[in-house]
């Protein structure tokens, strides 16, 4: 497993996306993108947007947006993870699953005896290593779901884990 300092220290994009492009930013995260999720009510700092590239599917936007903004021209979802796999190319192997899924946080490496109360018996019994959110704690292991996602993403980008 990856560590997480080895991950922090790579130059990959980060970006923030508009409300309209969610769907695509759940497998932007699982590829290892950072990928901040804004909402519409919600303010966002002048500081967290100076380091991110807007995502948007819409040409309209405030000043500062349109500084650092990538329009997302597809209405195909992997269409449009090409677009940005094609203009932000990261090392997928080195960070495929490797953010929280839910708050977009590094994962950490954690043995499994510290959360074996944590998980499901029989997966506790099979696994003897998992990640932790180092943020909202949720934990993660891989399963049959990682391998249905890597085939998803070699049946649909051509990347191979």
């Amino acid at each position: 497993m990856q560590e997480k300092n080895q991950l922090q220290n790579t130059k990959s994009p980060k970006f923030m996306a508009d409300g309209m492009i969610f769907g695509l930013v759940n497998w932007l995260i699982l590829l290892g993108y950072d990928v901040e999720k804004r909402r519409p009510a919600k303010k966002i700092s002048n500081q967290l947007f100076s380091d991110r590239i807007f995502l948007t599917k819409s040409s309209r936007g405030s000043e500062e947006e349109s500084q650092k903004r990538f329009i997302i021209k597809s209405n195909s979802l992997w269409e449009q993870i090409k677009e940005i796999v094609n203009a932000f190319p990261i090392d997928f192997k080195a960070t495929f699953l490797m953010r929280c899924s839910k708050c977009n946080k590094l994962l950490e490496d954690v043995n499994i005896s510290e959360v074996k109360d944590k998980i499901p018996p029989l997966v506790a019994e099979r696994i003897s290593q998992c990640r932790r959110c180092s943020s909202c704690t949720k934990i993660y292991w891989d399963g049959t779901h990682c391998d249905r996602m890597r085939k998803t993403i070699k049946e649909n980008l051509g990347i191979d884990f």
